[in-house]
């Protein structure tokens, strides 16, 4: 399978020489982690890209970091973009790649503090009185593990996910 796109009603501008466009881009059965989905101008009615942004995205994609490899400082490629490659993130600190949408993995503690209290002061010991950060997705407010994203797992199935993107290009 690979990604539809589906033009928004009246998602189409130009600004100066500039051509936009908006679409809604469903993604498919399985992830290709070796360079993710790639984007060609001509998928969007463009010839060449100057830029392109993630809008906004389905309440599914709520647990995804969706970014956008524009191949910028890379050789041969100046202001204009051959191609894009659309990578799937998970916010997660933990050490393998998500092989399913799910919210990130949750921590108990932030960690124990190794400063040494000021005098007359008591020292916190216990896991259970470290500060949690709460975030949201979904119904589960958890703390994160720290730590970059990992990229989604090969084969992921993210058929459920719909990013809204606006192209720039000519």
């Amino acid at each position: 399978m690979s990604l539809t796109f589906n033009r928004v009603p009246d998602g189409e501008d130009v600004w100066g020489r500039t051509r936009v466009t908006l679409f809604d881009v469903t993604l498919d059965t399985s992830y290709p982690l070796t360079n993710g989905y790639v984007i060609n101008p001509q998928d969007v009615g463009l010839k060449a890209f100057k830029s392109a942004s993630v809008e906004g995205m389905n309440h599914t994609a709520g647990e995804i970091l969706p970014v956008l490899d524009l191949g910028i400082g890379t050789t041969n490629q100046g202001t204009i973009l051959p191609t894009i490659a659309l990578r799937i993130y998970c916010p997660t600190g933990g050490a393998t790649a998500p092989t399913s949408l799910a919210a990130p993995a949750g921590a108990t503690t932030i960690g124990a503090s190794t400063a040494t209290p000021a005098s007359g002061a008591t020292a916190v010991t216990s896991t259970s009185a470290q500060p949690a950060i709460p975030v949201t997705f979904g119904t589960i407010a958890t703390a994160l593990t720290a730590g970059i994203g990992k990229e989604i797992g090969n084969g992921t199935n993210l058929s459920t996910v719909v990013l809204r993107i606006r192209f720039l290009g000519f």
